[in-house]
């Protein structure tokens, strides 16, 4: 078997990815995670979809982020874009108050079936409570959605005794 003298010559023709599940199972990624070669599908779902998503966001998104909740300026908490909890990537969480909120495109019965299970499955596993807003609340209703969230937020602090 000469694949200890290939390794080291020439890493870069070794093709055949069978060859890596032999001899490397593991794959050092970043400080101390370490991934199976089989998993690679996970790691664009936790790194690369959610960074993707910050830097193409919505119009509505960007104002949301922007005038609301950038830099713990709204009430204090610090809220998070694109956020993964397995299996989701979640628009905007605040991990103090186990909330997240979400900013849907559009609202068709079609996505509303998985919307809702993703909400009930979040909320029963991890106690994480849900607010939507659409488009259209953030262009057109921006004092009520602030006023609303305020009022969400209040209602959570005390739900958790914070």
């Amino acid at each position: 078997m000469r694949w200890r003298g290939c390794l080291k010559r020439d890493f870069s023709k070794i093709i055949d990815l069978s060859f890596f599940y032999i001899i490397l199972p593991l794959i050092y990624i970043h400080k101390s995670l370490w991934i199976q070669i089989d998993s690679l599908i996970i790691i664009q779902a936790y790194l690369i979809m959610p960074k993707k998503n910050r830097k193409q966001s919505t119009k509505t998104e960007w104002i949301f982020w922007n005038v609301i909740l950038k830099r713990k300026q709204f009430l204090w908490y610090k809220f998070r874009r694109q956020k993964v909890i397995w299996p989701y990537i979640l628009d905007f969480y605040c991990a103090k108050l186990y909330l997240w909120i979400e900013i849907d495109w559009w609202y068709h019965n079609d996505t509303q079936d998985y919307d809702d299970e993703r909400s009930i499955w979040l909320s029963s596993k991890y106690w994480i409570k849900t607010v939507r807003f659409t488009n259209d609340d953030i262009e057109k209703n921006m004092e009520w959605v602030i006023q609303y969230l305020e009022d969400i937020i209040r209602d959570r602090e005390k739900e958790l005794w914070l």
